[in-house]
């Protein structure tokens, strides 16, 4: 019977298959016998669960049943994509896509909700999909309580039990795989390429979005499966789909690279035409230009939503993007671009259907404006959002009431914390005495000495007389900035190096991250895309491309070169020294003498550093890098990188600093000098601290610590868990962490006095956050603690 609207409805059931959020393909292959037992247990009126890891093709195959029940099913198709959503949720958004309100709240109990969406949809009897992350006792409630006899598809990661029954599925056949790819690559005749395609298939994971991206690149691309093969041969079938989208996102142009990844920061992975503008800042036609050219190679879906055209990525390329600009230290700026897309969108238009058609992307906003402790932030969504109160999107807005409780609760904690921390240094008890307030930096004490030296001197020190050079003792502190990223300059762009995308895709457990761009990305237009730098690998350098040259050259100017190389060792007048240095790289360079060259150009670029010329420095270890980067001294080239960072330390530029030591970083990872990797994690450290990046700092601090654990090197353990401990400590989300970290220190350091001073500070600020019964997360062991950040 037809139901009274209270409202219009809102994802209402789909009776047009070309209005489903997902697309189905155009041929299923390997799935007859799932589909087949599918239909038959849906035609009774039954639940059924499709579970098993991403990529297998779950939503694929709820999008075939779908399409097919859109045509025959008189109620339709009721979609509704899923984030863990609790039952009475649920049941609001059931209802509400038929315009009738079914949240259990003060207006109605549990009971009569269910009740009234019960006969909703006994009567109109929709196949109803939920698609996504599901919350399965709460589904479980929902299916039994109110879609009994209905037919009902789930789609989850994990099975669970409840009123349904579980479809399990597996990777595909050997056969089945030669199958999807030689779909979507348009090879009609199965003889063709059929050896390669057979050993291209024994290196995949049998998976049908591997399959898909395979066979669309091949399509795209003009790749025939040997390329492919070629392209894949050192990978396993366990790593094959990181492999495959590594390699499709590096075939990518820098636009669509670009608008990938803000579409992967979307809260989402999921947005309009309108919002994707606003946050890359590329106008519209052109979003829908680059974002079908995504489509055809499978790493992006296009559907419709209230008139708009809506592209959303798979969460496992999701997934993947997410985690190389995590990797690359860009994940955050992107998130904050997302919030501001999100914000100005939200101020647009006040007309239902605008605010709708991204609602949960101004959800998500919202929640990460809380998590961030963005109170103005969140005050702006929820004003722009409150006149869906009267389109039934009552538990949208409860949701946010229940985040600016939840951020005013932090808030408040945080001030009673700080007013406890005032009264008690104002008030003194008789018998209890307490410490001085710690207002310096917790890594180098204000003019007394630092808590932690920087690590990467003393290790110097014991290295050559060459690298004995006077060092800065710290970095200079940059002006006080905020913690969390700013929100970028609307010319700002996204620079990301070609050569270094497949390193910088997801790896196995252990890899490093990969270095962080080269480059300062230059201003340009308000209109202008996001741009990736396809090859910076050789910029600067003017050098002729020579063959591998390992051994001295003979020549006498070649030799007179090297002598006054060892020469200028001895010499302690820096006049002097600079003399016969240049004197060296000239004879050196004149001869081809590269690596002579560059060598010389180090000890230039140290000196200059000596004597407090950051910038000649940087010209010379430039020049030095290039060339030991062309004949793979791959230690020498992190030791040039290394001291480009320190030249940039001394120039009051941490955040190039930051991005050499990170190259260094990598290098020394593989290379496996386990030494040079703790020097580069600490000088990371202390430079993502004077950047305000406290958390950034602390994750370089747990990987120092747990290599200073392998290396069984004590000393080394009392120094980075003093500075971890001394980092940690002003967050009471860390706090039991920090007494834990200070507690190892003050053993292993005895002599000292700051590691007592700091734990006698944790206790304190422990004991009085637990006399006040408030909650703290629980510590670990501080070697797992540690191994947690390294892997």
């Amino acid at each position: 019977m037809e139901q009274e609207k209270t409202f219009p409805p809102h994802c209402e059931p789909l009776r047009d298959a070309r209005l489903l959020p997902v697309q189905a393909p155009a041929l299923i292959i390997g799935r007859n016998r799932e589909l087949a037992a599918l239909n038959a247990h849906l035609k009774q009126g039954g639940s059924a669960l499709l579970t098993g890891t991403a990529g297998l093709g779950k939503t694929a195959l709820a999008a075939v049943l779908a399409t097919a029940y859109s045509r025959i099913q008189r109620g339709g198709v009721l979609w509704l994509d899923v984030v863990e959503d609790d039952a009475p949720y649920l049941m609001a958004r059931l209802g509400r896509a038929y315009g009738v309100d079914t949240y259990p709240s003060g207006a109605q109990t549990r009971r009569q909700a269910a009740e009234r969406l019960r006969s909703i949809l006994v009567a109109e009897k929709p196949l109803i999909v939920l698609d996504g992350r599901l919350y399965l006792a709460a589904v479980a409630e929902v299916v039994a309580e109110c879609a009994s006899n209905v037919p009902v598809v789930l789609t989850n990661a994990k099975r669970g039990d409840g009123p349904w029954q579980t479809f399990v599925l597996d990777s595909l056949s050997l056969s089945d795989s030669q199958a999807v790819i030689r779909l979507y690559a348009g090879i009609a005749d199965p003889n063709t390429h059929k050896t390669d395609l057979e050993a291209l298939c024994q290196l995949l994971d049998g998976s049908p979005l591997t399959l898909e991206l395979v066979g669309r690149l091949a399509a795209v691309d003009r790749l025939t499966p040997a390329d492919l093969r070629k392209a894949l041969d050192h990978t396993t079938s366990r790593q094959s789909q990181q492999a495959v989208l590594a390699l499709s996102f590096k075939r990518l142009s820098a636009p669509l690279q670009g608008l990938l990844l803000v579409l992967a920061t979307t809260f989402t992975g999921s947005a309009t035409v309108p919002f994707l503008s606003l946050a890359s800042r590329v106008p519209q036609q052109q979003v829908v230009h680059l974002m079908r050219a995504l489509v055809a190679r499978g790493l992006v879906r296009e559907a419709t939503a209230y008139g708009q055209l809506v592209f959303s990525v798979h969460e496992v390329v999701q997934r993947y993007a997410l985690t190389y600009l995590r990797n690359n230290k860009r994940l955050e700026a992107l998130e904050q671009r997302a919030l501001s897309a999100a914000l100005e969108y939200a101020m647009m238009s006040s007309e239902r259907t605008h605010l709708a058609a991204e609602l949960d992307n101004l959800l998500g906003a919202a929640a990460y404006a809380t998590a961030q402790g963005d109170s103005q932030a969140l005050a702006k969504l929820t004003k722009a959002l409150s006149p869906l109160a009267a389109y039934g999107f009552r538990p949208e807005l409860d949701m946010l009431s229940q985040l600016a409780s939840r951020l005013h609760s932090t808030e408040a904690a945080l001030a009673e914390t700080q007013t406890a921390d005032t009264t008690l240094a104002e008030t003194q008890l008789e018998g209890v005495t307490t410490q001085p307030q710690l207002d310096e930096p917790p890594i180098a004490e204000t003019g007394a000495t630092p808590i932690i030296q920087p690590l990467w001197a003393a290790v110097q020190a014991a290295k050559s007389a060459a690298q004995d050079a006077p060092q800065p003792s710290g970095l200079p502190e940059p002006p006080l900035t905020k913690t969390t990223p700013p929100t970028l300059p609307e010319a700002e762009l996204i620079i990301i190096d070609e050569d270094e995308s497949d390193q910088d895709a997801p790896q196995p457990s252990g890899l490093p991250e990969p270095p962080l761009t080269k480059t300062t990305p230059p201003t340009l237009p308000e209109a202008e895309l996001i741009i990736i730098d396809e090859d910076e690998s050789d910029q600067g350098d003017t050098l002729p491309v020579l063959p591998i040259q390992r051994s001295m050259p003979s020549t006498a100017e070649s030799a007179r070169g090297r002598a006054l190389l060892a020469e200028a060792q001895s010499l302690t007048d820096p006049d002097a020294k600079l003399a016969q240095l240049s004197r060296a790289t000239e004879l050196l360079r004149a001869d081809e003498d590269w690596l002579g060259t560059a060598q010389a150009l180090e000890q230039l670029g140290t000196l200059y550093l000596a004597q407090g010329k950051p910038s000649e420095a940087i010209l010379m270890f430039e020049q030095a890098a290039t060339i030991f980067h062309r004949y793979d001294q791959l230690s020498a080239e992190r030791s040039a990188l290394a001291q480009i960072g320190r030249a940039y330390a001394a120039q009051q530029q941490p955040q190039r600093a930051a991005e050499y030591y990170n190259r260094a970083l990598f290098l020394a990872h593989e290379g496996q000098d386990r030494e040079a990797e703790i020097e580069a994690l600490i000088q990371l450290a202390e430079t993502h601290y004077l950047m305000k990046d406290f958390a950034a700092a602390a994750h370089h601090y747990r990987r120092a610590l747990h290599l200073a654990y392998q290396r069984g090197d004590s000393a080394l353990q009392g120094r980075l868990t003093l500075a971890l401990g001394a980092l940690l400590l002003d967050d009471i989300r860390t706090l039991a962490q920090a007494q834990q970290l200070l507690e190892e220190a003050a053993s292993l350091m005895p002599e000292r006095t700051e590691p007592k001073r700091l734990l006698k500070r944790a206790k304190a600020r422990l004991g009085r956050w637990q006399a006040a019964n408030l909650p703290l997360i629980p510590m670990r062991n501080n070697r797992e603690f540690a191994a947690e950040a390294y892997e």
